[in-house]
């Protein structure tokens, strides 16, 4: 049995914020599996990915406490924190970047730290850049990560959700280390052109 988190805010104000890439990944792995009320909180979607048992879990907590989530349903399956993956949005790669990791702090995100309070710093973790061009100054960095992808970067961000199911399922196939080394790095191509900073 294998759980992917993805972080995110529910809620149709938050579908298409940068705060959501967590979301986005997972809707895009469960296909056409919906997703349902678990028994936490969060929602899951079962299904088999690769060839394995696999629960895709979306937070219903809002992101500031994704650990609880993450950790109820890592309890109720029994799985291993090495069995867990978590997906998160991080403004300190650029956009298009994708990056696995075995393991460390939550950084400046507020719900990956959370999600090690509970599970511990060796969760695994799915980093999915979107960091702009010019610094967001810290006054307005909360407006930045809860707005709207621009239409125009829609086509990048689509282009690292694929590269990132993709990393995901070798993640599934041959696990972590091949994963990394398979598909830390920037974008295909070149891509991956900085969003624009916000107005506030």
């Amino acid at each position: 049995m294998r759980i992917i988190c993805g972080l995110g805010n529910p809620g149709e104000r938050y579908r298409n914020t940068w705060h959501n890439l967590g979301f986005l990944l997972v809707d895009r792995l469960a296909g056409n599996s919906p997703f349902r009320s678990g028994r936490g909180s969060y929602l899951e979607a079962r299904l088999r990915l690769e060839g394995e048992d696999t629960v895709l879990v979306k937070p219903t907590t809002f992101m500031n406490l994704s650990g609880q989530a993450v950790a109820e349903v890592s309890r109720f399956y029994k799985v291993d924190v090495q069995e867990v993956l978590v997906a998160f949005d991080d403004i300190d790669l650029p956009l298009g970047e994708i990056r696995f990791r075995e393991s460390g702090s939550g950084g400046n995100h507020n719900g990956m730290s959370h999600v090690v309070q509970h599970l511990g710093t060796q969760v695994p973790r799915l980093r999915l850049g979107f960091r702009p061009l010019h610094p967001v100054p810290g006054a307005q960095l909360k407006s930045f990560v809860l707005a709207p992808m621009p239409e125009a970067l829609r086509p990048d961000v689509g282009d690292m959700l694929e590269r990132a199911e993709g990393g995901v399922r070798l993640w599934l196939r041959k696990g972590l280390r091949e994963a990394m080394n398979s598909c830390n790095g920037g974008a295909a191509g070149g891509r991956g052109a900085a969003p624009p900073a916000p107005v506030v």
